[in-house]
C-alpha cells in the first residue's frame, strides 16, 4: 500500500513577551536621546493599566535571567488599590489620544479589510474589543489612571488625554496622491488631533529653515565657484606676468648682449687701424706688385716664385745696394 502522507501539523505560536519583558524594552528605547529630544508616539501600548504601570512607574525593572521562568505579578482586584507611586518624568508622555468609535462601524471597517492575517475574524475581533473596552472604562481605566499619575519631577506637569469618534472617517483611508499637484483629501479628526497636538517640539528644521539652509547653500556654491573662477583668473594673470618677465629679462640680455658686441667690433676696429695703415703702407703694395707678376708669368711654383720676387724687390735691400 502507497505510504500515508504525513498530517499537517499546525504551526505553533511563539510566545508572547510579558508585560514585564515589554516594559523593560520600551523604557530603554523612550531613555535613548532620539525620544528624550525628539518625542516618540506609541500606538496600542500600554493596553492596560499593569502595563502602564511597569512602563512609567520610578523605579528599576529586574531583568529576568536568560532561560528562567518570569511570574507575573496580579494587577490588584477591582476596588482595591495598590501602592500609589510616582511616575518618571523623561518617560511620561504629554499628549494621550484615544480614538472611539461605535461597534457598527468597526465591524462594518473589519468587512472592509482585505487583509490575510489570521486575527482578522469576527471571534479575535470581538476578543479584542471586549479587551478594550475592559481596560477603558471612565474609571479605573488606562486614561483616567494616566490622568491622575504624579511625576517624580519639581515641576507638576500633567497629561493632556483627549477622546476622538471616528464614526465620521471613511471607513478605509483614502489612496495616496499620485501626483504632487493634487491635494490629500482632508480629514477632520485628523485636523483635530494636530490642533490637540500642536506644533512640534522637536529639534527638526521647519520648512522655513530647511528653504533658507537650500538658499545658504546655493548661496555658498556660487562663492565657491566665484573664488575657484577667481582664483583661476590669477594664476592665469600670474603666468602671463611671469611670462612677460621672463621676455623682459631675455630682451634684456639680448641687448646687452648686442651692446658688447658692438663695443667689441668698435675696438676691434681701434685696434687693427695701425696694422691696417703698416700693411697698406709697407706690404700690400709690393705684395700686389708681386702677385700680378705671378699671374702674367705662370710659374711652375707660383709660391717660391713670389717669395724669390719678393726677395729681389725687398725696398730694403734696394737702398742697402744703392
Amino acid at each position: 500500500p502507497p505510504p500515508t502522507p504525513p498530517e499537517e501539523t499546525k504551526p505553533q505560536e511563539a510566545p508572547r513577551y510579558t508585560d514585564k519583558c515589554l516594559a523593560i524594552m520600551y523604557r530603554w528605547k523612550l531613555a535613548q536621546p532620539m525620544c528624550r529630544n525628539q518625542g516618540y508616539v506609541l500606538d496600542g501600548y500600554p493596553k492596560t493599566v499593569q502595563q502602564a504601570k511597569l512602563l512609567f512607574e520610578e523605579g528599576e525593572l529586574e531583568v529576568p535571567e536568560e532561560g528562567g521562568e518570569e511570574e507575573e505579578e496580579e494587577p490588584p482586584a477591582e476596588g482595591e488599590e495598590g501602592e500609589v507611586k510616582k511616575v518618571e518624568d523623561k518617560l511620561l508622555p504629554d499628549k494621550v489620544i484615544f480614538l472611539t468609535a461605535r461597534d457598527e462601524f468597526l465591524t462594518e471597517r473589519l468587512m472592509q479589510i482585505t487583509s490575510d492575517a489570521e486575527h482578522n475574524n469576527p471571534v479575535d475581533f470581538q476578543r479584542r474589543l471586549d479587551f478594550s473596552k475592559a481596560n477603558s472604562k471612565p474609571s479605573g481605566g488606562i486614561t483616567s489612571w494616566l490622568e491622575s499619575v504624579v511625576s517624580n519631577a519639581e515641576d507638576i506637569r500633567e497629561v493632556s488625554v483627549r477622546e476622538f469618534c471616528v464614526d465620521g472617517c471613511p471607513l478605509l483611508p483614502p489612496p495616496a496622491p499620485t501626483s504632487p499637484l493634487e491635494e490629500y483629501p482632508e480629514d477632520p479628526v485628523f485636523k483635530q488631533v494636530l490642533e490637540f497636538i500642536g506644533d512640534s517640539h522637536n529639534y527638526g528644521p521647519t520648512p522655513q529653515e530647511i528653504e533658507a539652509a537650500y538658499l545658504k547653500e546655493i548661496e555658498k556654491e556660487h562663492e565657491r565657484r566665484r573664488l575657484v573662477e577667481e582664483a583661476e583668473q590669477q594664476k592665469l594673470e600670474r603666468e602671463e606676468a611671469d611670462r612677460r618677465e621672463v621676455e623682459t629679462v631675455r630682451q634684456e640680455e639680448a641687448s646687452r648682449l648686442e651692446a658688447i658686441q658692438q663695443q667689441e667690433r668698435q675696438l676691434l676696429e681701434l685696434r687693427k687701424e695701425p696694422l691696417k695703415k703698416y700693411l697698406m703702407e709697407n706690404v700690400i703694395p709690393i705684395l700686389t706688385q708681386g702677385l700680378i707678376e705671378v699671374c702674367e708669368v705662370r710659374p711652375e711654383d707660383p709660391i717660391d716664385y713670389l717669395a724669390e720676387w719678393l726677395f729681389r724687390h725687398n725696398p730694403e735691400l734696394a737702398g742697402e745696394s744703392a
